[in-house]
């Protein structure tokens, strides 16, 4: 499910660069296979829903639960993926690392996060769509003609563009945020593997060599 790349560096000069290559060639495997899995678990619903009869409370029970692990399994994803891209993980050993970073506790601080940078998000789409809107409502008034207005019209299609085009650059954010999240919990598990001072305390050389040895062995 995708070969390990001999290529990472945690000090690389281009990182971003490497981690796309890593996903649109040696790792693509491993990214089609996760989504495989959701696209099971979903496709295991729809054929549910399509048998069920009746709004039974066990069938209700039994989708609501198979809509629960779809939603699991693809936030789940997300964190493997970073880890596909940045270290060349195959999918199970990136689900494996993912599984313990749920175990040490740390998924809480990742829920919070999150949370929070979810709002931004939420924030960030709202006020640039009105905002475009608002313009494009502008100049489609100013543009009418035989006493006929675009306003409104004007202000649907801004509204629609900037919010396809605004939720496509918060995905690109949130991923990035995803990666800055894990960059430091592999930090974090480094200072406690391999030395128990301060992590600032610890050469630079020394984390990169042990991260390279961890993830490429």
């Amino acid at each position: 499910m995708g070969p390990q790349t001999p290529n990472f560096s945690v000090g690389s000069d281009r990182p971003t660069v490497g981690a796309l290559g890593r996903a649109t060639t040696w790792s693509i495997g491993s990214i089609c296979f996760g989504s495989l899995v959701v696209a099971i678990i979903r496709t295991l619903r729809a054929m549910f829903r399509a048998a069920r009869r009746g709004n039974s409370f066990i069938g209700l029970l039994v989708d609501c639960l198979l809509g629960c692990i779809a939603s699991l399994m693809q936030y789940f994803n997300d964190y493997a993926y970073v880890q596909v891209a940045m270290f060349g993980k195959s999918y199970l050993t990136a689900a494996g690392d993912t599984w313990k970073l749920v175990k040490s506790g740390t998924a809480w601080d990742a829920l919070i996060n999150d949370n929070l940078t979810d709002f931004v998000y939420i924030v960030l789409i709202v006020f640039v769509t009105a905002i475009v809107g608002c313009i494009t409502a502008v100049f489609g008034h100013l543009s009418s003609w035989d006493h006929i207005t675009w306003d409104w019209a004007g202000f649907i299609i801004g509204c629609v563009v900037a919010f396809l085009i605004t939720c496509i650059t918060m995905k690109v954010i949130y991923s990035g945020v995803l990666t800055i999240f894990i960059g430091f919990w592999q930090l974090k598990a480094a200072q406690v593997a391999w030395n128990p001072a301060p992590l600032g305390d610890i050469p630079v050389g020394e984390v990169n060599s042990k991260l390279e040895g961890k993830y490429m062995s």
